[in-house]
């Protein structure tokens, strides 16, 4: 028995297929990194803009009602405020770790927005926290983390509710 094919059409026909295969493969590749990239820019055009309106409304909440001012900002927007006087046990610049996504983020966040503005992820709480400075006070502004581009793996445990590995 033979693998490959007596007749030259059989041949073509085999080599077609396996051009065919090749390029579907890397099509799929190719338009998975795309879209990755295009959400990831997408999350962070649209944290552009929330993060200019919450900086707008910020800087005119001044006075007495300004905690509630903050709850009905953050409420709103979906976000989380904190003041920055009220937290002071953030990471400092050099103690962040090391994630290329987040320092473009953070790149894009201070063309836009100045030289104020740094990008902390905080997975355990499932947020990301941007720092703006409005009316000479810093606030961060926790947003919720991007859902995965991708599927995550299956977790495994020696259960009978999640798949064995």
């Amino acid at each position: 028995m033979r693998l490959l094919p007596q007749t030259l059409f059989g041949r073509l026909a085999l080599l077609l297929l396996g051009v065919l295969s090749i390029a579907v493969v890397a099509t799929i590749v190719f338009f998975g990194q795309d879209r990755a990239a295009l959400l990831a820019r997408q999350f962070g055009d649209t944290k552009i803009v929330q993060l200019q309106a919450i900086r707008a409304a910020l800087a005119a909440a001044d006075g007495p009602a300004r905690r509630d001012t903050l709850f009905q900002i953050g409420r709103e927007y979906g976000v989380r405020l904190i003041p920055e006087n009220e937290r002071t046990m953030m990471m400092g610049p050099g103690m962040r770790p090391f994630n290329p996504a987040v320092d473009e983020l953070e790149q894009r966040l201070r063309e836009a927005l100045g030289p104020g503005t740094e990008v902390r992820p905080a997975p355990g709480r499932g947020l990301v926290l941007v720092r703006i400075e409005a009316a000479g006070t810093g606030y961060w502004v926790g947003f919720p983390m991007p859902p995965p581009t991708f599927p995550p793996a299956p977790r495994c445990r020696a259960s009978r509710s999640l798949p064995r590995c």
